[in-house]
């Protein structure tokens, strides 16, 4: 419903998993989602969605806690790495 008011929630969301539902995939596709994970699960949408949330926090955590390259010294490029 947030999405059919204002389409730019978007940019705060994220698909999860891809539910069972049969109108789920399309509706997802219409919006530009590609859900996290497709497991095949029909234990609940909660528990597909906790499952993806958590994927997603992985990364974020990954990626703020990993050593960069020059850090590490792996690379002695003069190229500033990204940081999230």
């Amino acid at each position: 419903m947030a999405w059919l008011i204002n389409p730019r929630i978007c940019e705060w969301l994220f698909a999860g998993h891809l539910s069972k539902v049969v109108g789920h995939k399309p509706v997802l596709e219409h919006m530009g989602f590609e859900p996290i994970v497709n497991l095949n699960m029909r234990l609940g949408e909660g528990t597909g969605a906790v499952i993806g949330g958590y994927i997603v926090e992985l990364g974020v955590l990954a990626a703020r806690r990993m050593a960069s390259f020059a850090k590490a010294g792996i690379s002695s490029g003069s190229a500033i790495e990204e940081k999230f």
